[in-house]
């Protein structure tokens, strides 16, 4: 059994809109009390280390590779310069294509499908991985080099 806990007391309803977006839509409820009541029921919890886009200028061709969570569509208008393309929706059945002992720093347009990558990944034993904030929306402002994938 695997939990995401996405969200603020409260916003319970936008996070189950958002999750069907992005095609997880079998969400069974919510924990009432939030992570704070998760813990002290002595559950165990996981996290992942999260940078802004001016931080990741500093990783990106140095430190791990890039993966793009982003949909085919959203790649072809561009991605960052030598960036792993795997859309969320075929993360899982993809997941062979990856390194486990490799470091990734995962975006995606805003950084939400990110998070739910990186918990994937994180379920299945990828254990080094890092969030990239505000995802392509946030990177385009920097100067990380972005390009265009040729046409197939």
């Amino acid at each position: 059994v695997s939990f995401l806990i996405v969200c603020d007391e409260g916003k319970e309803h936008e996070s189950v809109m958002r999750l069907a977006r992005v095609g997880y839509d079998r969400v069974a409820g919510y924990l009432k009390g939030g992570l704070k009541a998760w813990k002290q029921a002595g559950n165990k919890t996981q996290s992942v280390e999260s940078i802004q886009a001016a931080d990741f200028v500093m990783h990106y061709n140095k430190d791990g590779k890039v993966l793009d969570v982003r949909n085919d569509a959203e790649v072809a208008r561009g991605l960052v310069k030598d960036a792993i393309a795997i859309p969320l929706a075929a993360l899982s059945n993809r997941l062979h294509e990856l390194d486990k002992q490799q470091h990734y720093y995962v975006y995606c347009r805003s950084g939400f499908r990110s998070m739910i990558a990186c918990s994937i990944l994180q379920k299945n034993g990828f254990t080094k991985l890092t969030n990239v904030s505000g995802g392509m929306n946030a990177i385009a402002k920097t100067k990380v080099e972005i390009e265009v994938p040729a046409e197939a």
